[in-house]
């Protein structure tokens, strides 16, 4: 998508990210993007083990894409982000809020060791 079309339609602005592959940077050497709200959807919808393996797959690609240094902890901290996001499916508001929680509380908790060491 070209940046003349962005401009003349401004409506298509906040998508410009996932056009584009932009990424945010972040302070541990690492970088943010936003393909884990797509991810929690899909957790929360079909459950912990299609949640397991789209949260592996997708961001171990995008990381070998990128030439992300430290792909190989992508599986872990991902992969159990999206089992830890798809025990919310079925459950209420506060249950599916209180799991997207855990699950970013956890794959910080495997990231951050090995993005500041």
């Amino acid at each position: 998508m070209s940046w003349q079309l962005l401009r003349r339609y401004p409506r298509w602005r906040p998508c410009r990210p996932a056009f584009t592959g932009s990424f945010f940077p972040s302070p541990t050497s690492g970088y943010t993007n936003i393909g884990d709200a797509a991810i929690f959807v899909a957790a929360l919808l079909y459950g912990s083990r299609v949640g397991g393996i789209v949260e592996s797959i997708g961001p171990l690609i995008a990381d070998l894409i990128i030439g992300y240094p430290k792909w190989f902890v992508t599986i872990i901290a991902h992969g159990g982000e999206g089992v830890i996001a798809g025990l919310g499916r079925d459950r209420g508001l506060p249950i599916q809020a209180a799991m997207l929680f855990m699950s970013g509380v956890y794959m910080v908790t495997i990231y951050f060791p090995v993005n500041v060491s």
